[in-house]
């Protein structure tokens, strides 16, 4: 070998070791895999981690006697998925060892497969790192959250570890180096090699230009300063760091230390975890190794819970201040109340005396008409060869008579409707809606409807009122149909958030959802400019000699919709039907 060879491979034994050196510095023990043998081989310091106190080198099943029990399954998965190249080679595994005296220990391993042109596995090395004191971190955070809602910051070891030399042939330092420089590559920790007094960018990982982002293939920033590749850290005491790394060839940390970066063409603050380490070389020159990783996910959450918890020590000052003022008005309070329950007293009575008078006008009015529809009937009966204008004016007047009687009947049940209401059940719409198909029955069978009913849901509310909403709505429906064409009615429904109800449509209840409740028919429809009056009472879009009725039918729909906290609208063209639409609460 001649004597360039061997400066070529000592400065390569020496950047080999630089890169150890800095992975023990960050707790980064090496381990590989033999894909043909099953041999594990790791480093001393991933001996370490697992407890281990004899070899280096031993089967693979030796290591599982490491793995806690429950997290051996998961293990080997991860490790037979990593050496399948249809999942790419990539392996990262967190799991529990055993160390032997009851107590354990958080395990990461890191790694990936190499594959050749045909796709068989020829290597499978990695890291691993112990995360046992970030996995507390995290369960601690984790519990702290449950309380506060709110993120916590994370505690980050700082690993402070000398390096220990290497020593192999000259055909393994190729081969180690190689190797190396992959797991330096891939570590999960930002990794940066920085040289000379000013500082340059010799080594970056890809974890560092993602703290950057940057792209890997960037070439300005290799070979460049520091401060001046990256203006927004400088000024803030990281130059006095690195001088301080190289004046005493110590090692130097810093948390959550607050660093400036240009993002997307956007200046943002970072806050980063960090270890200056020395390296030497053989001619006595310091660089320096930066290990950092990004904690400003954590930090943010810390501030921002101080922050919450100044706001909830402010807020809970005033709440106390609130309450004072609030037992000076209880009394107050309390006289309004009773005075509150007086008025609902009397408006009690006053609807019930109400729904009474209605009663009873109801009964004296409709016992005249049938008197008048009875003695129409006998005057048939006793003068049956009776023609001309006499019958004519008989038909009329019962007619008339029977036309007030159904109106007063439907204006009894629009005052029940407004003055009573029996307390909310749960009430299943499909039962309701099926009773209803019950009694227009003889009408379904008359006019050859076609009713189809989907799923509908179950509500609170006053099965009676419910009944006479979709009797109306549906009847309306079979009665509005079009000359020689078959009326085919359907009943839909679907759930809503109150964020996509419709302008215009206001329930008098608020709600977070609302059930829409869809009938929709193929009869005669109307213009959408009478919408405003379709649910007044007493309007009517047609006359008594094409359609009967008395026009309090959507009245009712409006007031039963309007109890239950609802809303109820239509759409609707001439001749191409209409649609009646139901908004309940939820």
């Amino acid at each position: 070998m001649t004597d360039s060879n061997k400066s070529v491979d000592k400065k390569a034994l020496n950047e080999r070791l630089d890169v150890s050196f800095a992975m023990q510095a960050a707790g980064l023990g090496v381990w590989e895999i033999d894909p043909k043998t099953k041999q594990v081989l790791w480093d001393d310091q991933c001996r370490k981690l697992f407890g281990a106190k004899a070899t280096n080198q031993f089967p693979y099943e030796r290591t599982l006697a490491y793995i806690h029990p429950e997290d051996v399954s998961r293990v080997n998965q991860a490790i037979q998925q990593a050496m399948n190249p249809e999942f790419e080679g990539n392996y990262d595994v967190t799991y529990r060892i055993d160390m032997g005296d009851g107590n354990q220990r958080w395990i990461r391993s890191m790694g990936r497969s190499y594959f050749d042109e045909t796709g068989a596995i020829t290597r499978f090395a990695g890291v691993a790192q112990d995360v046992s004191q970030q996995i507390r971190d995290r369960q601690e955070a984790e519990e702290n959250a449950k309380q506060y809602q709110l993120l916590l910051a994370d505690l980050e070891e700082q690993v402070k570890q000398r390096t220990q030399e290497l020593t192999r042939a000259n055909q393994e330092l190729q081969r180690s180096r190689n190797w190396l420089i992959n797991i330096f590559e891939q570590a999960p920790v930002a990794i940066a090699l920085l040289e000379g007094p000013e500082y340059r960018i010799r080594l970056a990982n890809e974890s560092l230009y993602a703290i950057w982002q940057l792209s890997p293939d960037q070439p300005s920033v290799l070979d460049r300063p520091v401060f001046e590749a990256f203006p927004g850290i400088a000024g803030i005491g990281l130059e006095e760091l690195l001088d301080q790394v190289r004046r005493t060839g110590l090692p130097v940390g810093g948390k959550e230390q607050p660093a400036v970066f240009i993002r997307n063409g956007v200046a943002e603050t970072a806050y980063i975890n960090f270890v200056y380490a020395p390296i030497h070389d053989e001619h006595g020159r310091v660089d320096i190794v930066v290990i950092a990783i990004d904690v400003s996910e954590q930090v943010l959450a810390r501030l921002t819970l101080e922050e919450s918890e100044k706001q909830y020590r402010f807020l809970t000052t005033e709440l106390e201040a609130t309450n004072k003022e609030l037992a000076v008005n209880n009394e107050e309070y309390a006289a309004i109340n009773d005075k509150l329950e007086e008025s609902n007293g009397l408006l009690v009575r006053s609807n019930e005396n109400l729904q009474q008078f209605a009663y009873v006008a109801s009964h004296d009015l409709q016992e005249p008409l049938r008197k008048i529809q009875q003695f129409s009937d006998l005057l048939k009966k006793r003068y049956p060869d009776t023609t001309g204008e006499e019958l004519v004016y008989l038909d009329r007047m019962q007619s008339a008579a029977s036309r007030m009687s159904t109106l007063i009947r439907d204006l009894l049940s629009f005052s029940r409707i407004s003055t009573q209401r029996e307390s909310s059940v749960p009430i299943a719409l499909a039962t309701v809606v099926q009773g209803v198909l019950v009694d227009l029955e003889l009408v379904i069978e008359e006019t050859d409807a076609l009713i189809e009913v989907d799923n509908l849901p179950t509500i609170e509310g006053d099965r009676s009122q419910m009944g006479q909403l979709f009797q109306n709505l549906v009847g309306n429906a079979l009665k509005f149909r079009q000359t020689n064409t078959r009326p085919h009615v359907r009943i839909t429904s679907r759930w809503l958030s109150s964020d996509h109800l419709p302008l215009g449509v206001k329930p008098t209840r608020r709600a977070i959802a609302y059930h829409r409740i869809d009938v929709i028919d193929n009869g005669i429809g109307f213009d959408e400019k009478y919408l405003d009056r379709i649910f007044q009472v007493f309007q009517r879009l047609h006359g008594r000699g094409s359609f009967s009725g008395t026009g309090i039918g959507l009245a009712i729909c409006e007031k039963v919709v309007a109890n239950h906290g609802g809303a109820i609208t239509a759409s609707s063209q001439p001749g191409q039907g209409a649609t009646f639409t139901v908004y309940l609460p939820v």
